[in-house]
């Protein structure tokens, strides 16, 4: 949607669409990221093990670094689309950090 392909993009952007019953899973990015929901309902999954309910016109904001970790999953019987945008010099795709799980103490 929005790309290095675009002329003078300063953001990267697009649609991305979960399969119900699919997760995406926790992760992160070096830059912040809003999400908007189109389409469907679902999960926001977050790092401390809470799930937050979300569906058509949700809005979510994940901050940059690991604190602003998040995920997906579709709990619904339709496809949930998500709408995506982050700041990105030139248009180029923000590298996507999965979070490692945290080893359970004993």
């Amino acid at each position: 949607m929005v790309d290095s392909a675009v002329a003078g993009a300063d953001l990267y952007g697009g649609v991305i669409t979960i399969e119900p019953g699919a997760t995406i899973p926790l992760h992160w990015h070096q830059r912040g990221e809003i999400q908007l929901v189109l389409d469907g309902s679902g999960v926001l999954l977050r790092p401390d093990g809470r799930a937050t309910p979300v569906s058509r016109r949700s809005a979510v904001f994940s901050p940059a670094g690991r604190e602003g970790a998040h995920g997906f999953r579709n709990t619904g019987r339709r496809p949930l689309a998500i709408l995506f945008f982050y700041k990105a010099p030139g248009g180029s795709r923000p590298r996507f950090i999965a979070l490692k799980p945290r080893s359970a103490s004993r």
